[in-house]
């Protein structure tokens, strides 16, 4: 196997020349290294706020891929290639590269490039700037290692499926290294471990929001702890993140006429992301499933906030990006669904109920909120409703998805209808896991994904 990645990554170290020499005195000239390494900490740190460059982008197919969007006949016909495969689960989904593999990987790469280059720099001359410049580098590539597994592995099971293919964990900048693809299980161990060393190194509250923080960490182990099924781990990394802050938007206060009711970096981010840009999110035909538009109640102002009509149906407004892009970061509000929901596996009733109310109450009209009900299997299914309705298109639908379908009382057939033809994807389908670019198998000869 060999020059694993090596187009990807030759894209990205002239991506890095360009970026770092367009600041006066950002590089010497060093034609004897296979790459070009910033030599101080703020060269470092400039590496991971290139936000222009992919730092902080999140997927995006996987939207179009689950149950939240729909289109119609022209909007499926408007659609590229690469989305129409993505929208009917098509055996093959890329043409030649695709997006969602190069932007994390791009992102491992520059974190490596970080991490490289600390080894160079005297920790004792700044020990704190040191520590956090690690720390976020570590945070990262945790994400998008994170990221990565979402969309091109399975849903871990612990004990079931240890030995299912993970990703390539790439943890040097040299483009000539083989990295081939890590079971699943050596996979999420690494994400788990890059994020709880960071969190030793980060500062808890972040100095901008598109930033790390040890508030960021906290949330994103949540996460992925969550996604893995490990709902003890995911509780107490919510509760840990919302001990650090737990503020909550009141719908009532936001003008809810406005085209964008959200303002970037409002009080419930922790962690400013933003989906890939792909052409379906702009496209007027794109709207969202009638059927999560009708299960919101009459006096639920995310009903206001999050939709607006258009000539083709509900078109979503409720971003926290306060632009046309999705947010796929990470919020405060996930942080009470996932406490909720882990405290209901592990038969806390009571606790589930008022963690949910209290998120509920600042999204219904005030005065109007009556209260989640329910017991047991009821209570649970009545959360993993709002946990739809209030993450709609965030991006962590499609991982809720794949973890849901291991139990047959939440698995869920998906279908589309398009030119008279319907399709579906079954819960546990091999199609929930997308295949790997063929540029990327080409090259580096790694395993593809059966489909």
């Amino acid at each position: 196997m060999k020059h694993i990645l090596k187009p990807i990554l030759t894209i990205m170290i002239i991506s890095i020349v360009h970026l770092l020499s367009s600041c006066e005195g950002f590089l010497d000239e060093k034609p004897e290294k296979s790459i070009v390494v910033p030599e101080s900490l703020e060269d470092l740190q400039k590496l991971l706020d290139a936000s222009r460059r992919g730092m902080n982008d999140g997927p995006g197919l996987s939207l179009l891929s689950g149950d939240e969007l729909l289109t119609n006949d022209n909007g499926f016909g408007s659609y590229s290639t690469v989305e129409q495969n993505t929208y009917l689960w098509n055996q093959s989904i890329f043409e030649n590269y695709g997006f969602e593999w190069t932007v994390f990987y791009q992102q491992v790469f520059y974190a490596n490039v970080v991490l490289d280059g600390l080894k160079a720099l005297s920790r004792e001359d700044d020990p704190e700037g040191h520590d956090q410049v690690r720390g976020r580098a570590l945070f990262y590539r945790a994400n998008a290692f994170y990221n990565l597994l979402s969309l091109f592995s399975p849903a871990y099971v612990p004990g079931q499926n240890d030995g299912a293919l993970g990703i390539p964990l790439r943890l040097s900048p040299d483009i000539n290294q083989d990295a081939p693809r890590a079971s699943l299980a050596d996979s999420y161990e690494k994400v788990i471990e890059d994020l709880k060393e960071s969190v030793t190194l980060l500062p808890q509250m972040p100095d901008y929001k598109s930033r790390p923080s040890q508030w960021a960490a906290h949330a994103l182990l949540s996460r992925v702890y969550l996604s893995m099924g490990d709902y003890p781990n995911a509780l107490n990394y919510a509760e840990t993140a919302l001990s650090i802050e737990d503020d909550l938007l009141d719908f009532n206060d936001l003008d809810l006429e406005a085209t964008y009711p959200f303002e970037q970096f409002n009080n419930e981010v922790i962690f400013h992301s933003e989906m890939i840009s792909h052409g379906f999110i702009r496209n007027s035909n794109t709207v969202v499933s009638p059927e999560i538009y009708g299960s919101y109640e009459e006096n639920d102002l995310r009903k206001l906030a999050f939709f607006q009509e258009n000539s083709f149906g509900m078109d979503f407004k409720g971003t926290y990006t306060g632009t046309v892009t999705y947010f796929c970061g990470l919020a405060t509000d996930e942080l009470f669904l996932n406490k909720s929901e882990c405290l209901a596996r592990i038969g806390d009733s009571d606790g589930a109920k008022e963690t949910m109310d209290r998120l509920l109450e600042h999204r219904f009209l005030s005065g109007t909120y009556e209260g989640i009900t329910g017991e047991g299997d009821v209570l649970l299914a009545n959360l993993l409703t709002e946990r739809k309705k209030e993450l709609l298109c965030r991006g962590t639908r499609w991982a809720d998805l794949k973890r849901l379908n291991k139990a047959p009382e939440f698995a869920k057939a998906i279908e589309r209808t398009v030119n008279g033809q319907s399709y579906q994807l079954e819960p546990g389908s091999k199609r929930y896991v997308l295949p790997i670019p063929p540029d990327e198998i080409n090259v580096s000869g790694i395993v593809q994904n059966e489909r």
